[in-house]
Protein backbone atom coordinates (compact mmCIF):
# COMPACT_ATOMS: atom_id res chain seq x y z
CA UNK A 1 0.00 0.00 0.00
CA UNK A 2 2.67 1.77 0.82
CA UNK A 3 4.55 1.44 -2.41
CA UNK A 4 1.52 2.33 -4.36
CA UNK A 5 0.93 5.36 -2.41
CA UNK A 6 4.94 6.07 -3.09
CA UNK A 7 4.20 5.68 -6.54
CA UNK A 8 1.26 8.02 -7.47
CA UNK A 9 2.99 10.92 -5.38
CA UNK A 10 5.56 10.62 -7.73
CA UNK A 11 3.27 10.23 -10.47
CA UNK A 12 1.43 13.55 -9.31
CA UNK A 13 4.89 15.29 -8.71
CA UNK A 14 5.61 14.44 -12.65
CA UNK A 15 2.71 16.17 -13.72
CA UNK A 16 2.52 19.11 -11.46
CA UNK A 17 6.53 19.66 -12.41
CA UNK A 18 5.65 19.00 -16.26
CA UNK A 19 2.34 21.77 -15.81
CA UNK A 20 4.94 24.15 -14.18
CA UNK A 21 7.16 23.80 -17.02
CA UNK A 22 4.44 24.44 -19.51
CA UNK A 23 3.38 27.50 -17.48
CA UNK A 24 7.31 28.75 -18.08
CA UNK A 25 7.60 27.92 -21.59
CA UNK A 26 4.24 30.07 -22.59
CA UNK A 27 5.35 33.07 -19.99
CA UNK A 28 8.87 33.19 -21.57
CA UNK A 29 7.39 33.10 -25.26
CA UNK A 30 5.01 35.96 -24.13
CA UNK A 31 8.02 37.94 -22.80
CA UNK A 32 10.22 37.56 -25.61
CA UNK A 33 7.51 38.49 -27.61
CA UNK A 34 7.41 41.83 -26.64
CA UNK A 35 11.13 42.28 -28.11
CA UNK A 36 10.48 41.13 -31.43
CA UNK A 37 6.95 42.31 -32.17
CA UNK A 38 6.22 43.83 -35.48
CA UNK A 39 4.31 46.68 -33.63
CA UNK A 40 3.89 48.59 -37.64
CA UNK A 41 1.05 45.12 -38.11
CA UNK A 42 -0.13 44.95 -34.37
CA UNK A 43 -4.09 45.07 -33.96
CA UNK A 44 -5.21 48.02 -33.01
CA UNK A 45 -9.05 48.64 -31.62
CA UNK A 46 -10.94 51.95 -33.13
CA UNK A 47 -12.09 54.30 -31.25
CA UNK A 48 -13.41 57.75 -31.74
CA UNK A 49 -10.55 60.04 -30.31
CA UNK A 50 -9.76 63.67 -31.82
CA UNK A 51 -6.58 63.56 -34.57
CA UNK A 52 -3.43 64.76 -33.69
CA UNK A 53 -2.85 68.42 -34.06
CA UNK A 54 -1.64 71.49 -33.03
CA UNK A 55 -2.71 71.58 -29.72
CA UNK A 56 -1.22 68.55 -28.70
CA UNK A 57 2.18 70.18 -28.71
CA UNK A 58 3.38 70.27 -25.56
CA UNK A 59 6.05 69.27 -23.01
CA UNK A 60 5.00 69.66 -18.94
CA UNK A 61 2.69 72.65 -18.90
CA UNK A 62 4.64 74.46 -21.39
CA UNK A 63 3.12 74.48 -25.12
CA UNK A 64 3.87 75.27 -28.76
CA UNK A 65 4.73 78.77 -28.29
CA UNK A 66 5.16 79.31 -24.99
CA UNK A 67 8.11 82.17 -24.24
CA UNK A 68 11.20 82.04 -23.59
CA UNK A 69 10.49 83.18 -19.98
CA UNK A 70 8.27 80.57 -19.42
CA UNK A 71 10.77 78.33 -20.49
CA UNK A 72 13.02 79.11 -17.65
CA UNK A 73 10.48 79.53 -15.40
CA UNK A 74 9.29 76.21 -15.85
CA UNK A 75 12.63 74.16 -16.14
CA UNK A 76 15.48 76.78 -15.24
CA UNK A 77 18.20 78.24 -16.57
CA UNK A 78 19.83 76.00 -19.41
CA UNK A 79 22.67 74.09 -19.21
CA UNK A 80 23.65 75.87 -22.82
CA UNK A 81 22.47 77.50 -25.39
CA UNK A 82 22.88 76.83 -29.69
CA UNK A 83 22.21 80.10 -31.77
CA UNK A 84 21.24 79.26 -35.30
CA UNK A 85 20.18 81.51 -38.28
CA UNK A 86 18.34 79.02 -40.63
CA UNK A 87 17.04 80.82 -43.72
CA UNK A 88 17.06 84.44 -42.40
CA UNK A 89 15.06 82.91 -39.57
CA UNK A 90 16.80 83.02 -35.93
CA UNK A 91 16.86 79.95 -33.61
CA UNK A 92 18.03 79.19 -30.14
CA UNK A 93 18.37 76.21 -28.64
CA UNK A 94 18.14 75.41 -24.88
CA UNK A 95 20.08 72.17 -23.75
CA UNK A 96 18.78 70.54 -20.73
CA UNK A 97 19.51 67.34 -19.12
CA UNK A 98 17.50 64.96 -21.18
CA UNK A 99 15.91 67.30 -23.25
CA UNK A 100 15.98 70.34 -25.27
CA UNK A 101 13.71 73.41 -26.66
CA UNK A 102 14.02 74.94 -29.60
CA UNK A 103 12.91 78.52 -29.76
CA UNK A 104 12.37 80.54 -32.86
CA UNK A 105 12.08 84.28 -33.15
CA UNK A 106 9.03 86.03 -32.84
CA UNK A 107 9.03 89.59 -33.06
CA UNK A 108 11.06 90.67 -29.93
CA UNK A 109 10.75 87.48 -27.91
CA UNK A 110 11.64 83.96 -28.66
CA UNK A 111 8.97 81.03 -28.68
CA UNK A 112 8.93 77.57 -28.53
CA UNK A 113 8.99 75.64 -32.11
CA UNK A 114 10.47 72.09 -31.46
CA UNK A 115 10.97 69.85 -28.57
CA UNK A 116 13.10 66.80 -28.05
CA UNK A 117 12.77 63.96 -25.31
CA UNK A 118 14.80 61.36 -24.13
CA UNK A 119 14.74 61.40 -20.54
CA UNK A 120 11.76 60.27 -18.55
CA UNK A 121 11.91 63.45 -16.68
CA UNK A 122 9.38 65.56 -18.74
CA UNK A 123 5.99 64.20 -20.30
CA UNK A 124 5.38 65.03 -23.89
CA UNK A 125 1.38 65.47 -25.37
CA UNK A 126 -0.24 65.09 -22.44
CA UNK A 127 1.07 61.77 -20.73
CA UNK A 128 4.09 60.45 -23.24
CA UNK A 129 6.99 59.88 -21.76
CA UNK A 130 10.17 57.90 -22.18
CA UNK A 131 9.48 54.30 -21.60
CA UNK A 132 5.53 54.63 -22.35
CA UNK A 133 4.17 51.41 -24.11
CA UNK A 134 4.31 52.08 -27.10
CA UNK A 135 0.92 50.64 -28.21
CA UNK A 136 -0.20 53.36 -25.18
CA UNK A 137 0.47 56.04 -27.90
CA UNK A 138 -0.65 53.99 -30.80
CA UNK A 139 -4.41 54.38 -28.93
CA UNK A 140 -3.41 58.25 -27.90
CA UNK A 141 -5.27 59.73 -31.20
CA UNK A 142 -8.02 58.11 -33.51
CA UNK A 143 -7.87 54.61 -34.40
CA UNK A 144 -9.24 53.92 -37.63
CA UNK A 145 -7.78 50.76 -38.87
CA UNK A 146 -7.14 47.70 -36.79
CA UNK A 147 -4.42 46.38 -39.04
CA UNK A 148 -2.21 48.62 -41.06
CA UNK A 149 0.56 50.59 -41.22
CA UNK A 150 -1.63 53.93 -41.26
CA UNK A 151 -3.23 54.34 -37.76
CA UNK A 152 -5.36 56.78 -39.59
CA UNK A 153 -4.90 59.09 -42.20
CA UNK A 154 -7.20 61.21 -45.09
CA UNK A 155 -4.02 60.65 -47.43
CA UNK A 156 -0.79 59.07 -47.70
CA UNK A 157 2.38 60.85 -46.51
CA UNK A 158 3.72 61.10 -50.06
CA UNK A 159 0.62 63.76 -50.44
CA UNK A 160 3.25 66.35 -48.43
CA UNK A 161 5.17 66.24 -51.40
CA UNK A 162 2.55 66.98 -53.65
CA UNK A 163 2.09 70.72 -55.02
CA UNK A 164 -1.38 69.91 -56.14
CA UNK A 165 -2.98 69.34 -52.85
CA UNK A 166 -3.85 72.49 -50.74
CA UNK A 167 -6.29 70.32 -48.24
CA UNK A 168 -5.62 69.69 -44.84
CA UNK A 169 -3.53 66.46 -44.44
CA UNK A 170 -3.25 64.36 -41.42
CA UNK A 171 -1.94 61.34 -40.83
CA UNK A 172 -0.69 58.26 -38.08
CA UNK A 173 1.79 56.09 -39.42
CA UNK A 174 3.87 53.18 -37.44
CA UNK A 175 6.65 51.65 -38.59
CA UNK A 176 9.38 48.73 -36.63
CA UNK A 177 10.58 51.24 -34.91
CA UNK A 178 8.95 54.42 -35.19
CA UNK A 179 5.37 55.89 -34.51
CA UNK A 180 4.74 59.65 -36.36
CA UNK A 181 1.78 61.73 -36.51
CA UNK A 182 1.46 64.74 -38.70
CA UNK A 183 -0.96 66.94 -39.09
CA UNK A 184 -0.15 70.13 -42.53
CA UNK A 185 -2.26 73.16 -42.30
CA UNK A 186 -4.89 73.67 -45.30
CA UNK A 187 -2.79 76.22 -47.87
CA UNK A 188 -3.93 79.23 -48.84
CA UNK A 189 -3.07 79.77 -52.23
CA UNK A 190 -3.77 83.58 -52.29
CA UNK A 191 -1.95 84.61 -49.30
CA UNK A 192 2.25 83.79 -49.69
CA UNK A 193 3.02 82.01 -45.96
CA UNK A 194 4.38 78.93 -45.44
CA UNK A 195 3.26 75.28 -45.22
CA UNK A 196 3.34 74.92 -41.36
CA UNK A 197 3.13 71.15 -40.53
CA UNK A 198 2.90 69.91 -36.88
CA UNK A 199 4.79 67.01 -36.19
CA UNK A 200 4.94 64.24 -33.94
CA UNK A 201 7.53 61.71 -33.66
CA UNK A 202 8.27 59.25 -31.18
CA UNK A 203 10.82 56.56 -31.43
CA UNK A 204 10.78 52.97 -29.38
CA UNK A 205 12.75 49.75 -29.08
CA UNK A 206 11.67 46.61 -27.51
CA UNK A 207 8.19 48.08 -27.24
CA UNK A 208 9.00 50.72 -24.99
CA UNK A 209 9.36 54.61 -26.10
CA UNK A 210 13.03 55.81 -26.53
CA UNK A 211 12.77 59.00 -27.81
CA UNK A 212 9.94 61.98 -28.42
CA UNK A 213 10.41 64.88 -31.17
CA UNK A 214 7.34 67.27 -32.08
CA UNK A 215 7.65 70.38 -33.92
CA UNK A 216 5.92 73.11 -35.89
CA UNK A 217 6.98 76.12 -38.47
CA UNK A 218 9.95 75.24 -38.21
CA UNK A 219 12.53 75.38 -41.38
Amino acid sequence: MNKERKLSFMSNKKVLLLFIFIIFIVMMAIFLSSFFSDYSRISLFKNKKEIFNVSDLSINDLTYMSTEKDVKKEFGKPKSIDKKNINGLKYQVYNYDGFKITLKEFYETYKISKVEVTSNKVSVSGNIKVGTRIIKVMNKFRVSNKKNRYIYNNYASSALEDETITDNIYYGKRTKTTVEYVNRDKILTNIDTPNNIAKLIINYKHGRVTKIVWSYDIQ
